[in-house]
C-alpha cells in the first residue's frame, strides 16, 4: 500500500504593479503518493531559485521554470516556491540630460541588505540600495543592465542570504525633441515651436473626461467661450514630432482676468480715495 504524501505550493505576492507569481503542480491536486512524479512550473522567467520550506535547493538554480521530482518520499513533502529578481526599468527611452532611476526588485518584497547593478556586464555600483539613480542622463548610458540582489526572507530565522539575478532589460536613451509652445491673442491660441526643423505642421490637443484627444490640425485656434476646457498642442515633421506643450486651461485664465480686473478697480478706487 502507498503511503499518501501531502505536497503545498505556495508562492510571495509581487508589488500591485506587477504580476503575480504562480507555482503550478502537475498533477493538479495537492495529496500525492509516495513513488509518484511531481512537475512543478513557475511562472517567472530568467535567473529562477527553487525553495524547499524556505531552504534554497541549490541544485535548481538555474534560468527554467520547471523542476520535476521523479519518485516522491515523505522527505519532499512540504511547502515549495520560486523566487527571481527583476529590475524595473522605464517603458519608454531615457531621455538625455533628464533623471533616470532604476529598481531592483525581488518577487515577495524581503529583506534587501545590498544590490549590485550590472551595465553590458559590467559592475556599475555595488550598494545596500535596490535603487540606481543615474541624476543626468547621457547617451552612454544606453546598454543591457541586469542588477544581482543578496537578501533574507521576512519570516525566516536564518542568517544565510540568498542571492538572485535579474533577466537582462534594455535601457534606450535619446535626446529630447523641441517643446512645442502657444501663445494666447485674445481669444486665439497659436501653436509654436521655434526650435523645430522647418517645414512642419501643428497639432491641436483637447483634454476630455480626462483623456487627450485630438482637436484641429492647424496652427491657430479659437477658444470656445461656453465652455471649460483645456489644450495642449506638438508640432509635426517628417521623420519626427515635439513634445507637447505646457497645459492651457480656459477657466484658470478665466480667473487670472477676473483677477486682474478686480485689481485695476481696487487700485483706481485707491486712487481716487487720495485726490
Amino acid at each position: 500500500m502507498r503511503e499518501l504524501v501531502f505536497i503545498l505550493t505556495a508562492c510571495f505576492a509581487l508589488p500591485k504593479s506587477e504580476q503575480k507569481p504562480e507555482v503550478t503542480i502537475y498533477p493538479k491536486f495537492k495529496q500525492v503518493y509516495s513513488g509518484d512524479t511531481l512537475v512543478m512550473k513557475c511562472s517567472g522567467s530568467g535567473m529562477l531559485k527553487w525553495f524547499f520550506n524556505t531552504n534554497h535547493m541549490e541544485d535548481q538554480t538555474k534560468a527554467i521554470e520547471t523542476w520535476t521530482i521523479n519518485v516522491i518520499s515523505k522527505n519532499v513533502s512540504g511547502s515549495y516556491h520560486c523566487q527571481m529578481a527583476m529590475l524595473e526599468t522605464p517603458p519608454e527611452p531615457a531621455i538625455v540630460g533628464k533623471e533616470l532611476i532604476l529598481q531592483c526588485r525581488v518577487w515577495g518584497e524581503p529583506i534587501i541588505s545590498s544590490t549590485v547593478f550590472f551595465k553590458n556586464g559590467h559592475e556599475k555600483q555595488n550598494t545596500i540600495s535596490s535603487t540606481l539613480i543615474i541624476e543626468t542622463v547621457t547617451i552612454e548610458d544606453q546598454g543591457n543592465y541586469t542588477c544581482t540582489a543578496t537578501y533574507k526572507f521576512r519570516k525566516n530565522t536564518s542568517n544565510i542570504p540568498n542571492t538572485v539575478t535579474s533577466d537582462i532589460q534594455e535601457l534606450l536613451v535619446k535626446v529630447q525633441p523641441p517643446e512645442a509652445v502657444f501663445i494666447k491673442r485674445g481669444s486665439t491660441l497659436t501653436c509654436t515651436c521655434p526650435k523645430c526643423p522647418k517645414p512642419h505642421s501643428h497639432r491641436w490637443y483637447i483634454y476630455e473626461e480626462q483623456r487627450l484627444m485630438e482637436f484641429q490640425d492647424q496652427k491657430d485656434i479659437l477658444i470656445p467661450l461656453n465652455k471649460e476646457s483645456s489644450y495642449r498642442c506638438r508640432a509635426m515633421w517628417n521623420d519626427g514630432v515635439s513634445t507637447l506643450s505646457d497645459q492651457f486651461r480656459r477657466m484658470q485664465d478665466l480667473m487670472r482676468r477676473i483677477l486682474e480686473v478686480e485689481v485695476k478697480q481696487n487700485f483706481s478706487k485707491e486712487n481716487l480715495g487720495m485726490i
